[in-house]
Parts: C-alpha cells; sequence; structure tokens
C-alpha cells in the first residue's frame, strides 16, 4: 500500500477517507506538522495488492507554522448539496475550516477565543496573548437530521457545537450552537470528543485524564471516568453495546468502562508498558482494541501496533 509522504521531516497527524465510490476513484486527505492538508487520488494500477495514490491538491492554512489535528469527512447537510465533490473539515490553532474536494479550496472558516479566566489562557499569556482556543478535535454529530453540526474540543476545557451552515469568517462565539464549560471541564483543556451513534451523548477527553460523559439532550455532565493519572488523549463508545465504553491514554492504559448509569464502573484495565497511548480502533464485535502510541529514544510511534481485548466476563 502506498499513499505517499507530504515530507520526510514531516509528521502526519490525521487523515480521513473522502470518497469509496465504485465508478468513482477513491480520495484521501492527510494532515501534518507543516500546517498543510493533501490531497491524494487513487491511480489505475495493474497490480494485484498494489494501490498507488497521487498527489492532486495542497491545502494551505492560515498559519503555516501550525499544526494541523483534524481531518474528518462528513455528509452533505441537504440532498440538494449531494454532488461529486466531498466536503471535509480540518482545523489549525484556533481556526476550523470547511473544505470542498472538488474546487481544492476552503469554502468556510471559523475562529475561536477562549471562555476562561487568564489563568485559564491554554500555553499562558505571554505565548498565547490573543487568548486563542486551539481547537484539538472536531467531529461532525451521526444524527442524518443534524449532520451539519459539529462537536469541537478546545483548548479552554470547552465543548462548542457549530453548524456549518451558520457560514462565517468571524469569532464563533456567537454563531456557535452551543457552548458548553462546566467546572469538571474547565480545570483541563479537552482533547478529544466521541458521539455516540444516536447523538444523544458525548465523550470529552482530558488533559487531567478525566473523561467526562455528556447527556447532549439537556447538556449537562452526566457522570466523570477517573482512572487515567495522565492525559487522555481519546475514548469512544463501544460499537457493539454503548452502554460502555473505551479511553485510552498517556499513562499507557486503555480502559474499559460501563456508563449506562450516572455511577460508572472501570470494568477492565490493561496496560502496555512503556507505550503511551495516542489513538485507538475500537472492533464492531467485541471489546478489541487496536492501540498506537509509543515514544522515547528506540521506538518509533505506531510501531508496532498492540491488539488489546477487554472481555467483560471475569478470567
Amino acid at each position: 500500500y502506498h499513499a505517499g509522504r507530504q515530507s520526510k521531516d514531516v509528521e502526519v497527524l490525521r487523515s480521513c477517507v473522502l470518497s469509496l465510490h465504485e465508478n468513482r476513484a477513491h480520495l484521501v486527505c492527510t494532515a501534518g506538522s507543516d500546517g498543510l492538508a493533501i490531497l491524494w487520488k487513487e491511480l489505475d494500477s495493474s497490480d494485484v495488492g498494489q494501490i498507488k495514490y497521487k498527489k492532486i491538491a495542497t491545502l494551505k492554512h492560515r498559519n503555516e507554522a501550525s499544526q494541523v489535528y483534524v481531518c474528518e469527512t462528513f455528509l452533505p447537510p441537504t440532498a440538494e448539496s449531494i454532488t461529486s465533490s466531498t466536503q471535509f473539515i480540518t482545523a489549525a490553532d484556533n481556526e476550523l475550516y470547511v473544505w470542498d474536494s472538488e474546487l481544492s479550496e476552503s469554502i468556510a472558516r471559523w475562529s475561536f477565543q477562549c471562555n476562561s479566566p487568564a489563568t485559564g489562557v491554554f500555553g499562558g499569556l505571554e505565548r498565547n496573548p490573543e487568548r486563542e482556543a486551539f481547537v484539538f478535535d472536531a467531529k461532525p454529530c451521526p444524527n442524518s437530521a443534524h449532520n451539519s453540526v459539529i462537536a469541537l474540543a478546545l483548548s479552554d476545557g470547552s465543548i462548542r457545537l457549530l453548524d456549518i451552515r451558520q457560514r462565517s469568517d468571524s469569532d464563533a462565539s456567537t454563531g456557535a450552537l452551543l457552548t458548553f464549560s462546566d467546572s469538571v471541564l474547565s480545570c483541563s483543556h479537552a482533547t478529544s470528543v466521541a458521539w455516540s451513534s444516536d447523538a444523544c451523548r458525548l465523550l470529552v477527553t482530558l488533559g487531567s485524564g478525566d473523561v467526562a460523559v455528556l447527556d447532549m439532550r439537556m447538556p449537562h455532565v452526566q457522570a466523570v471516568l477517573k482512572g487515567h493519572s495522565s492525559t487522555c488523549f481519546g475514548a469512544a463508545f463501544a460499537p457493539c453495546d454503548e452502554s460502555y465504553c473505551i479511553s485510552w491514554a498517556s499513562d499507557c492504559s486503555v480502559k474499559l468502562w460501563n456508563v449506562s448509569s450516572s455511577s460508572p464502573q472501570l470494568c477492565r484495565s490493561h496496560t502496555i508498558a512503556n507505550y503511551p497511548l495516542y489513538s485507538c480502533a475500537v472492533s464492531h464485535k467485541d471489546h478489541r482494541v487496536v492501540c498506537a502510541g509509543g515514544g522515547g529514544e528506540r521506538s518509533f510511534v505506531g510501531n508496532p501496533l498492540h491488539v488489546v481485548h477487554l472481555p467483560l466476563s471475569l478470567p
């Protein structure tokens, strides 16, 4: 499998598949530490088992020194907008971008400012005098009736819901459908968000190591999962049973939680020695988790991958 590289000195931080249509070439987007997002198009190849991609567009963000931490595709918000192109989102620094794959250009952009007191400004006022709220994650709502709504995790600990149909090039604090902050969230920066399949709940992971379960019907913190000792980088509802969720963190552990009530329970925990976890994927059939992480002088991030099974039954 060959998708090319952005540059030998650039880390690819995020990627997403933009189209997988039978009668159309596949499109892939990669986003990196160089402030760029790159579109790749599948090439016709007669080689069995060898898929090649060609770079077709380089998408620049306003600050080329920034890192791109969001790269996500989503369904068109209305039937009229379904065309041969695909819309997708990226985020760099405190800005969220909507792109059109056919035009290879940004069609909307929002910026975010910190809602917390000066002491809560990410990086401190000396490094961040403009009080920017950096976007660390963004996920489209899975509900088809509201798939133009995006949930964002910001460095000031707030969670913001934005409807991309309300397009603006200004501060999005007034355009957000909801800016949610809570004493649980404001104590740390938010690192990721994850929707339940019915869009009624949202998992928010925090730099403190905690995971907040939000009820999005009348937004409030339904439960807080405490167990990680350092930054929690992600969480996801278990696709096979959303009464459970899985979280992973830089403390080298992946955990399985029962979140069916307001009193969550830790069901399982597994630690991979000297392997901080940055990204995981959860099986749709059981509680198996593919874990990517690592670090240190002699290990390469993401190599090797680990597969962890977190069964519900006791040993």
